[in-house]
């Protein structure tokens, strides 16, 4: 084969590769509440992946080096968020911890979650801009109903 031909091949399976993950990646409707906003996107955004207590391992895990990897990376995910309780303050529309609230916030306005190593493989789990001010607008909703502070500025 030619060396164009497969250059040609490879920039043409690329285009079609990430076409397929733009289109994964796409934001809840504008037209939802902030916290439905925030519940699909935690929903579809793989959390539970690894913020859970029991997690739902892909078949990968199996495998002796990369299932090392998955599970440590889950373990680790867990130690630093249990996601459930959040998620449940959600699809109830109740109040969310204040503490899960500011991790949430903080890995947001971080860009921190999800991992590169995860999203690159979890096509669509990556956290967009959109979704980035979905986030952000809910935390400032859920915070000014549920913790008000008097005496700071708006």
């Amino acid at each position: 084969m030619k060396k164009s031909t497969i250059l040609t091949a490879a920039v043409v399976l690329l285009s079609i590769m990430g076409g397929v993950y733009l289109a994964a990646d796409t934001a809840p409707e504008q037209s939802l509440t902030p916290t439905a906003q925030m519940a699909e996107i935690v929903g579809t955004g793989g959390c539970a992946d690894c913020h859970t207590a029991e997690p739902s391992l892909p078949f990968y895990a199996a495998i002796p080096v990369a299932g090392d990897l998955v599970k440590k990376d889950a373990a680790d995910g867990y130690r630093a968020f249990d996601v459930q309780p959040m998620m449940q303050s959600l699809a109830n529309n109740a109040k969310v911890s204040e503490v899960d609230l500011a991790k949430v916030e903080k890995v947001i306005l971080d860009g921190t979650m999800p991992p590169a190593k995860y999203y690159m493989v979890h096509w669509g789990a990556n956290v967009n801009g959109e979704e980035q001010q979905m986030a952000l607008a809910w935390a400032k909703e859920a915070r000014a109903k549920y913790y008000p502070n008097k005496l700071a500025a708006s």
